[in-house]
């Protein structure tokens, strides 16, 4: 049975990998957070949500020491010391006070180009049970990650073709759009919060006038 997911459960299933959570390791923590709506979305899309997250499973850390008390608070330390990427933050961010934050969170991740479903397809899926999530980025950040998402496509064709030269070309390009993308998203995020906080004072304010009479 789906149920309401907020972003905290995610970000308790997203494993930190050399420090951060990137959209990426967002994307496991909504697959293996619990049963939701976002995974039977994906179902029902011919998509299957464990395939996907053995896709973006991190390795497993090698053993190098054994295990003790110490070892266990170090490593919960350096759990607590993990840092999001400006893309993962951005999202975040945005859904912090959703209840349920996997239909907003899961169209995000499909406009980002992360999981392999169009964004209309899911937007069309959600609508048939009356759930509308909006779209989370801005047309220009969309445009960044159609653009990304097509370069890893063609990077990984020349990889598997042995055109080393080209791929090498193709990820320079993918790192200049995904750098203007991190700005972007870092600018975005900041300015969607002052519009909130402008849009609930004028609530604020409404309803205080009613109150008054």
């Amino acid at each position: 049975m789906e149920k309401a997911i907020p972003i905290d459960q995610v970000l308790r299933h997203a494993p930190g990998v050399d420090g951060r959570i990137t959209v990426e390791q967002l994307a496991y923590g909504l697959l293996t957070a619990g049963q939701s709506v976002a995974l039977r979305v994906l179902s029902d899309l011919g998509a299957d949500p464990a395939a996907l997250a053995d896709r973006f499973r991190p390795p497993p850390e090698p053993d190098t020491e054994p295990f003790t008390v110490e070892s266990f608070i170090s490593a919960l330390g350096e759990r607590n010391r993990v840092e999001l990427t400006p893309e993962a933050q951005a999202l975040v961010d945005r859904v912090r006070d959703e209840k349920d934050c996997t239909p907003s969170l899961l169209l995000a991740l499909a406009e980002a180009g992360v999981v392999p479903v169009s964004p209309d397809e899911i937007r069309n899926q959600f609508e048939k049970w009356g759930v509308e999530p909006e779209p989370l980025f801005p047309p220009d950040i969309r445009k960044l990650n159609v653009l990304i998402a097509q370069a890893r496509e063609l990077k990984r064709r020349v990889v598997d073709a042995e055109r080393y030269d080209y791929a090498s070309t193709i990820r320079a390009r993918e790192k200049a759009a995904m750098r203007r993308r991190a700005e972007l998203l870092t600018e975005w995020a900041g300015e969607a919060e002052l519009v909130a906080m402008v849009e609930e004072i004028e609530n604020l304010r409404a309803t205080v006038r009613r109150l008054r009479g």
